[in-house]
Order: C-alpha cells, then sequence, then structure tokens
C-alpha cells in the first residue's frame, strides 16, 4: 500500500481483460402521440401527430425484433417454436408461433429482390456447382406428420450460395435454375443426365 502518491510518477499500465456477458434484454419503446382539440370551436375534429412509420402495418415487431428471430432460426437453427417458449419462459413475452411465422413470411418477401438478383448473378456465371440435400418439413396435406423434401444448393467459387427447395430430386427442379444457361455444371453423377435435359 502506496501512502505517499505524490512520489511516484506514472510510467506505463498493465491490463488485465475479462469476456463478461451482458444477458439478452427486450425493451418496449412506448410513442405517445398527445391529441388536440380546439378550445373554442368544437366543430373541428381532434389533431394528432401521424404516427412513427411501422414495418409492418399494426404490429409492434420492430427492426431489431425481426432481425433477432431471422437470424436465430437461419443462422442458429432455432425453430420458431423454441423462440416462441424461450420468449415466454425467459422474458415473459407472449408472442404466438403464428405472429412470428407471418413476420418470417413477410421479411422474406422484402428479400426476394436480393434472392432474385442472386440467382441471376449464378445464371450468368461460368459455370455451376450443384447439389441437393435432404431436409424433413410438415406435411400439408397430412397434418402431423413429415415428409421428406431437398434443398438445392448452386454455386460459383466466389459468389453466392443459392438455395431452391423443392419436394423432390427429379430434372424438373433443375429447369427454372438451369434454363438458359450455357455453361459446365459440376454435380453429382447420378444428375449429369438431369442437368444435360435442363440444358
Amino acid at each position: 500500500m502506496v501512502t505517499t502518491p505524490d512520489d511516484y510518477a506514472c510510467i506505463g499500465q498493465e491490463i488485465t481483460e475479462k469476456l463478461q456477458v451482458i444477458p439478452q434484454s427486450y425493451q418496449l419503446h412506448r410513442t405517445i402521440r398527445r391529441k388536440y382539440k380546439h378550445k373554442t370551436d368544437r366543430s373541428l375534429a381532434p389533431i394528432v401527430a401521424p404516427a412513427p412509420v411501422s414495418l409492418i402495418d399494426n404490429s409492434y415487431a420492430s427492426v431489431s425484433l425481426l432481425t433477432d428471430i431471422i437470424l436465430k432460426k437461419y443462422v442458429d437453427h432455432f425453430p420458431l417454436y423454441r423462440q416462441e417458449r424461450i420468449l415466454q419462459e425467459r422474458f415473459r413475452i407472449h408472442l404466438s408461433r403464428k405472429t412470428i411465422c407471418d413476420w418470417v413470411g413477410i421479411v422474406s418477401d422484402w428479400l426476394k429482390p436480393i434472392y432474385n438478383h442472386m440467382r441471376r448473378t449464378l445464371q450468368a456465371a461460368e459455370y455451376l456447382q450443384i447439389d441437393e440435400t435432404p431436409i424433413q418439413y410438415l406435411s400439408e396435406e397430412a397434418k402431423g406428420t413429415s415428409q421428406q423434401s431437398y434443398l438445392w444448393v448452386y454455386h460459383h467459387p466466389g459468389s453466392d450460395v443459392f438455395y431452391e427447395w423443392h419436394r423432390s430430386r427429379s430434372a424438373e427442379c433443375l429447369k427454372t435454375m438451369l434454363e438458359g444457361f450455357s455453361g459446365p455444371v459440376q454435380c453429382d453423377e447420378a444428375y449429369l443426365k438431369l442437368s444435360k435435359e435442363c440444358l
């Protein structure tokens, strides 16, 4: 313990670092718009400032909330039912899975121009790498059951990775992507015939 600090001059510093965790939190941002009525002329309707612009009409979904849901679903692989449960159990936020699912659908529509641009970029590439991977999906026809479908993956080195979902692995699945494409295709030997049918 130094009892005479004035006798010392600072010659540098030593740093100790610790990685801290700040748990996720949700905040309700409220915009209050006061209504005004004319003091003497009662025939005039009350006036109020316009509501802030909302991403989704009549919704309390913010940019940060929608981004969080999408990243958790598609990057962290958190299905919507799990997100719903976490919101309820940890944060006491009652947000139905149907509402969250509707929001995901709306966001996907917003992203369609980017998706279509990625498709056009790959269709104009010199050559394509193509593969597919099986994935289970919930059947609309037989409620409560799952069926096998396929994520078709298209890639050109140095470019984007493009996914298309199809219920089968037939040549028909390749047509939308390969129609008009003139370059070579790298794929499993089994799909060589399929790709030739589409070119």
